[in-house]
């Protein structure tokens, strides 16, 4: 996998090639468990193993000391935002946690089928996690990122196949795109939501995670 000039191959199962070409890092990572899981996103690398899942910075270099934590089950999910990340285990726990391994929240609601989520149904940002409704893919729903709470959910008249969060400082300023099952794209501001379409025959999109950029492929171009 590849976040900017950085690149992390797994060679083996318990052993990761990390490098950057830009600032001639080159660093090999072993496991004493088998890695079940990685990503790599805003200059954090997260690795899970079978029985922990250990934190890396780009930043700080920390390749010796990373962040470590205990799981409870083997992880099939993680989903990182700028600030936080959010991880689900074979056991549907859903939980959100920073960067230095601390657990922030964990967000629920009544009927959540967590085992029926992809990458492109969550989104995690610094004030707001937010998530396909699986059992009514017409709603978003969007929990404080701090507390775990329900927030106001976003409806749309057609079922949504994916979405994001944008990851700007501002919380006045967080946006969501999403794309429903007719391949137009809509946005809104998330805490006074009104949807505004801005196109159609969408492919695919991404929010620029250095600035407040949206890119998208729609009709090929």
């Amino acid at each position: 996998m590849t976040w900017g000039s950085c690149e992390a191959i797994l060679d083996e199962d318990n052993k990761i090639n990390v490098s950057d070409c830009l600032n001639e890092l080159n660093e090999e990572l072993t496991f004493g468990e088998r890695v079940v899981n990685m990503s790599m996103k805003y200059g954090f690398m997260v690795v899970c193993t079978t029985i922990q899942c250990y934190v890396y910075s780009f930043t700080t270099q920390n390749w010796t000391s990373p962040f470590v934590f205990d799981l409870k089950d083997n992880v099939y999910m993680i989903v990182q935002g700028a600030k936080f990340f959010a991880i689900i285990d074979a056991s549907q726990n859903f939980n959100v946690y920073s960067y230095e391994g601390k657990l922030i929240s964990s967000p629920k609601y009544q009927g959540l089928r967590v085992e029926f989520l992809s990458q492109r149904h969550i989104s995690v940002a610094s004030d707001v996690i937010a998530l396909i409704d699986p059992s009514n893919p017409k709603t978003v729903r969007v929990f404080d990122i701090n507390s775990g709470k329900a927030g106001q959910s976003i409806e749309h008249a057609t079922d949504i196949i994916e979405m994001e969060l944008n990851q700007v400082e501002v919380a006045t300023e967080r946006k969501m795109c999403f794309v429903d099952s007719n391949r137009d794209m809509f946005m809104t501001k998330v805490h006074t939501p009104e949807l505004h379409k801005i196109c159609n025959m969408v492919d695919s999109f991404q929010w620029n995670d250095a600035n407040d950029m949206l890119a998208a492929l729609a009709d090929g171009q």
